[in-house]
């Protein structure tokens, strides 16, 4: 996230913040610890098609949803060993077609999870920032 995201943002509630303001909030939030804190609680794997998820057992999971196909990798994103993301067929083809790396797609969805948490992290410190200020 770059400043210029943060400004955009921060002016739909703080439509007053002079620039320096914005840009003094923003420069005092390490990113970098944000996301070192961040990155370990997404973890990604490829569905074995045995384990349960989040406690609902597979041959559930499997009868219930009519779009794993009978091939392929299911990818998988845990956010504190919970399942937040269950990607059965690749999200960059129409239709329901298998993945063929379930550990890439899942990799990609949590790395993109992290940036986005810890975009949505930063709004709210340059937020707080801002408020203690007024």
């Amino acid at each position: 996230m770059n400043f210029d995201d943060v400004k955009t943002a921060t002016r739909i509630h703080f439509p007053d913040a002079a620039d320096q303001q914005i840009q003094t909030a923003f420069d005092a939030i390490d990113t970098d610890a944000l996301h070192a804190a961040e990155a370990p609680r997404w973890t990604h794997e490829v569905w074995d098609r045995t384990s349960p998820i989040n406690g609902t057992p597979a041959a559930d999971v499997l009868a219930r949803r009519n779009d794993i196909p009978e091939t392929g990798d299911v990818a998988i994103v845990k956010y504190n060993g919970g399942v937040v993301f269950f990607q059965p067929h690749d999200a960059t083809q129409p239709g329901s077609e298998p993945i063929a790396d379930g550990a890439a797609v899942g990799a990609a969805i949590a790395a993109q999870s992290v940036t986005d948490s810890v975009d949505s992290q930063t709004l709210a410190l340059v937020a707080e920032a801002l408020t203690e200020q007024q």
